[in-house]
């Protein structure tokens, strides 16, 4: 996904962006993930493409 773990469990904890606990851990809908992104940069479309540009 190429977001550091501690990174999503700081934005969860303070509520940027929607966690579902299931027991110890902490799960993360990647749309809730997507719109975070968006908002704070360019769209998540635009980062999942550069990402697979920069694997080749």
């Amino acid at each position: 996904m190429g977001i550091a773990k501690y990174t999503r469990e700081n934005w969860g904890s303070e509520g940027k962006i929607e966690v579902t606990k299931v027991g110890r851990l902490n799960k993360f809908k990647r749309a809730s993930l997507d719109k975070f992104i968006e908002r704070h940069t360019g769209t998540s479309h635009q980062i999942r493409k550069s990402q697979k540009s920069k694997k080749k």
